[in-house]
């Protein structure tokens, strides 16, 4: 205790207070002792603001700096379940995080037709694997010719040319697609007349379906012949084949393939067996009990089996066919998956120019088709397709899908090794 402190409650102490309260030099000591105790509270309080300000200070200049720590961001959201800025995150490079996780890689076969007249028609095929990589999904490779998987091993179908004395044919060949054999496609006209021309309408695990056009002199006029077949892959690819009877041909039936359950829809059908070039034709019954000419068409998002019925088109001995629907389902050695998970009504909401799409297996992407374009956007089971494209591929006109084959892991990283090496070259 002071000595101002003591003289004060000495004071007090003495006894009652004289005139009525505090005597003059009471009061004076007691004025003195406020004075004093206000200037040193007003020192601490100037102190204590200075400290708190310079912390203040220090406090926002760690934070400033954590901020443009990755770290430092880390750390907050681990201990403190805050997510790091979202602006921060959008402006960083090759940021990926809205990308959906995809699993499933799509190779697609592709057909333009080039018709600048019926004496030197033909058809140019490319293939696109659309795949993730670097966590996102990509065009990993693009290239002429159709790139399919076959067994083992990837094979590639093109066109080539064969010139031999009748004349020149432009048809379908199939070979390894490591393998360099296999003459080159040229559209400019030969010197021989053009005699046959084939072209792929499908392409799936095992069989192919193709069509072809012959066409033979007749009293100076050129008579057309059109057909439809399905063949096995091989058949493409066997180096003995004969161009000049069409039904001879190895080819594979509508009762080779479906059996039994082929007899009901041919008998309904009836179908004429078709005749060769010459006009002979190959069942003397003239009634095609075996299903010999049919194709795989798309038709409503799904491959599906169709009857040619063959009839003459003109005075000059030119035949043609009508395509009719067949009630029967495709196998999966022809076609593996062909299921569309999402509803066609809820694809056309989204792209009401949809004339047709595929779903994959593992029910994460949807591939739309319309008369420009594939969009591939991703699919959420219940939510269904979500309205935001992944990516967009881009068509020529005349060009139309002739393959969709899909592949989920481990085998996804094998399709884009070897879609680099076989189909960029």
């Amino acid at each position: 205790m002071d000595i101002i402190d003591n003289e004060l409650k000495t004071n007090l102490a003495s006894g009652p207070l004289t005139r009525h309260g505090f005597s003059d030099h009471l009061k004076r000591r007691i004025e003195k002792r406020i004075d004093e105790q206000c200037k040193r509270t007003s020192k601490r309080f100037a102190l204590l603001s200075g400290v708190t300000v310079a912390c203040l200070a220090v406090a926002a200049l760690f934070l400033w700096s954590g901020w443009q720590n990755p770290y430092f961001l880390k750390t907050m959201e681990e201990s403190t379940g805050i997510p790091e800025n979202k602006t921060t995150a959008a402006n960083k490079p090759d940021s990926h995080a809205d990308q959906p996780l995809i699993r499933s890689a799509l190779l697609i076969g592709l057909r333009t037709d080039h018709d600048a007249d019926q004496s030197n028609e033909y058809s140019t095929y490319r293939s696109v694997l659309i795949a993730p990589e670097q966590n996102k999904l990509q065009k990993v490779a693009e290239g002429p010719g159709i790139f399919m998987p076959y067994k083992m091993d990837f094979w590639k179908i093109d066109t080539v040319n064969v010139d031999d004395p009748s004349g020149s044919s432009r048809v379908l060949n199939a070979v390894v697609a490591s393998s360099k054999s296999g003459t080159a496609f040229s559209e400019k006209k030969t010197g021989n007349p053009l005699k046959l021309t084939e072209k792929l309408l499908y392409a799936g695990n095992r069989y192919v379906a193709v069509s072809q056009v012959f066409q033979t002199p007749d009293n100076h006029h050129n008579s057309r012949h059109e057909y439809v077949w399905v063949k096995e892959l091989q058949h493409l690819a066997d180096p003995n084949r004969q161009f000049n009877s069409p039904l001879q041909e190895a080819h594979v039936t509508l009762r080779d393939l479906f059996g039994a359950a082929a007899d009901q829809p041919l008998k309904e059908l009836r179908p004429v067996a078709p005749a060769g070039p010459d006009g002979q034709r190959q069942n003397t019954a003239n009634i095609d009990g075996s299903g010999e000419s049919w194709t795989i068409a798309r038709k409503q998002g799904q491959w599906i089996p169709r009857l040619a019925i063959y009839e003459s088109t003109s005075s000059n001995g030119s035949t043609g066919y009508r395509l009719r629907d067949i009630p029967l389902v495709l196998p999966d050695s022809v076609v593996s998956y062909d299921k569309l998970t999402d509803t066609w009504d809820n694809i056309q909401r989204i792209n009401p120019a949809a004339i047709d799409a595929f779903s994959s297996p593992n029910q994460d992407i949807v591939a739309v088709v319309t008369d420009r374009d594939i969009a591939v956007y991703p699919y959420r089971g219940q939510n269904g397709t979500v309205p935001s494209s992944l990516l967009s591929l881009k068509l020529s006109p005349n060009e139309s899908i002739v393959m969709v084959q899909w592949a989920s892991e481990p085998y996804i990283d094998q399709w884009k090794q070897k879609a680099k090496l076989y189909l960029q070259n």
